[in-house]
């Protein structure tokens, strides 16, 4: 495996071997000229990352590095990508994509088969007043297809039923009480982990869901106290891996109160801790992406 992260002020990521700790040199880097909200990557190891202000999806080959161009892209009419904030992949491949949309329209998960490229439609999108979107800035998805979401405008994680399309209420919300969801990511064994922070006072929590477990969390757990965390990501091994500036702090699985990091890995300090991103790859790799760019709103 690998882990990449990104230096100042360029967007890039730098992709580090799977033992890399302290302060290793990256193996590989990938440079971008485009001001990117969110990274995925496939089961072929393609890297895919959101385009906001063009409206798409970029995808880039494994083996890209530098100034590499995109190898593909998903954008255009037909897709209804409109200001994409956050993407994802099921056990599938399909590529789920959460779009913000602009003045208060265009707000959905549209979802695309692992094959889809260019100006294509999506194979389902959810969307509409039932759903609760206004502002969806994470998607994820469980092994059953479930579809979970957190819209900025709401304080919880949205679940939906696999194959929901259309206009359709989630089945139900994850809360973590007292706390504003902000990221989530889902473990091999599909618990749900959410990152949440309670505003104001700038305390930033870790709680996790069991699968089928209520609608309220426990009291929050890993990665309590973990300063200026940014964004989480859970590997295939059960590994939580949570960003902050400077630094990722890796927990081991099932790692919960006060627990110690079991390694961490240094990055370069970022000025913003709004536009950071980070996901684990099925090859096992980690893959974080770094900006000095500020977005708004």
């Amino acid at each position: 495996g690998a882990v990449p992260a990104a230096n100042q002020p360029s967007d890039h990521l730098e992709i580090f071997s799977a033992e890399a700790s302290g302060s290793s040199a990256p193996l590989q880097t990938i440079d971008f000229s485009v001001a990117v909200r969110d990274v995925a990557v496939n089961a072929h190891g393609e890297i895919f990352v959101t385009d906001p202000a063009m409206d798409r999806v970029l995808v880039f080959d494994a083996n890209a590095s530098g100034k590499a161009k995109p190898a593909s892209s998903i954008g255009g009419a037909a897709t209804t990508i409109l200001s994409p904030s956050a993407i994802a992949f099921d056990s599938r491949g399909d590529l789920f994509v959460a779009n913000e949309g602009r003045q208060g329209v265009g707000a959905s998960i549209t979802v695309y088969a692992p094959e889809a490229r260019g100006n294509v439609a999506p194979a389902r999108t959810i969307t509409g007043a039932l759903t609760g979107f206004s502002d969806p800035v994470a998607v994820a998805v469980d092994s059953s297809g479930a579809t979970y979401v957190i819209d900025a405008a709401v304080r919880d994680v949205l679940v939906f039923a696999p194959g929901a399309s259309g206009n359709q209420a989630p089945l139900r919300r994850l809360a973590v009480r007292g706390y504003t969801a902000r990221e989530l990511a889902i473990g091999p064994d599909d618990d749900v982990y959410v990152f949440a922070s309670d505003g104001p006072h700038g305390t930033e929590e870790i709680a996790s869901f069991s699968y089928g477990s209520g609608p309220q969390a426990p009291a929050p757990i890993t990665g309590r106290g973990v300063y200026g965390a940014d964004w989480i990501s859970v590997d295939r091994a059960g590994f939580l891996h949570v960003l902050s500036p400077g630094r990722v702090y890796t927990f081991a699985p099932k790692a919960s109160g006060e627990a110690q990091p079991a390694s961490t890995l240094d990055v370069d300090f970022f000025l913003s801790n709004c536009c950071a991103r980070m996901t684990a790859g099925a090859d096992g790799r980690l893959y974080i992406y770094l900006t000095a760019f500020h977005w708004a709103g």
